[in-house]
């Protein structure tokens, strides 16, 4: 079962056994976002915080599902609190995305409080600001990157878009304050980005689409930059670090 598997992983610092026993445990959770959160697609709303129980003395998972609308990470902090400061802390992400603003804030709350983040087949994916948020995840031991996606999982990456009216008549003052909020979160996004030391090969992947499409990152694009893929049908760990070394190497 996949919930105490992640909490054996937890547990000890990325690697070695600690993946191979996180590779027998994966499915409950997996199983858990595809039966429990599919019924979450229609209609789409704010995000819920809910505790997960992996049986371990010292880790805590928590799965975050539904649209960031503001409060997620209060409400993770809150959460947090209550936890002895040596207590792991492991959040799955299953969100459409939703405030750029939350997910920057949740991305750099997993990344100093070194906080394990995963996305698991089914559900919603994890999707804008939510694959923002996922880039933050960090080993609570070693501190180095852990970020695991589930082969076949959908993180998606687009570009921010302004909402106009339709009905609306913009003045090129309006524009113009539409360009400055847009060079604003921009500049938010590289700041996190450099904030949580990942390089920018993720801006062009946002570039990519814009707001109305997605850019689904596979598993091949996602070990080259950095994030662990977990294969579905043997469930082993595929470790990114020598590949990102072969492709810094190769530049």
């Amino acid at each position: 079962m996949i919930a105490p598997r992640l909490a054996s992983c937890l547990a000890t610092s990325v690697g070695g056994r600690a993946w191979s026993l996180l590779k027998r445990r994966a499915a409950v959770l997996a199983a858990m976002c595809t039966v429990g959160l599919s019924c979450m697609a229609a209609p789409i709303h704010a995000a819920t915080l809910t505790r997960v129980e992996i049986g371990s003395p010292d880790t805590t998972a928590f799965l975050l599902g539904g649209q960031l609308a503001g409060g997620e990470l209060l409400a993770l902090q809150s959460e947090v609190a209550k936890l002895p400061p040596n207590r792991r802390v492991a959040v799955i992400l299953d969100s459409p995305g939703g405030l750029v603003s939350e997910g920057l804030k949740l991305g750099q709350f997993f990344y100093d409080a070194k906080i394990a983040t995963f996305v698991f087949a089914g559900g919603f994916g994890c999707h804008s600001a939510c694959a923002l948020a996922f880039l933050g995840g960090r080993d609570a031991a070693t501190g180095k990157p852990v970020r695991v996606m589930m082969s076949g999982a959908r993180l998606g990456f687009h570009q921010f878009g302004a909402k106009f009216d339709n009905t609306k008549t913009y003045t090129k003052k309006d524009m113009a304050t539409v360009v400055q909020d847009t060079q604003r979160v921009m500049d938010a996004i590289i700041g996190y980005l450099r904030a949580i030391n990942e390089d920018l090969d993720f801006l062009p992947l946002m570039l990519r689409a814009p707001h109305e499409a997605i850019t689904l990152v596979n598993d091949d694009e996602a070990l080259m930059k950095g994030i662990y893929v977990m294969e579905q049908k043997t469930q082993r760990i595929i470790d990114p670090g020598n590949i990102v070394k072969r492709r810094v190497a190769a530049r």
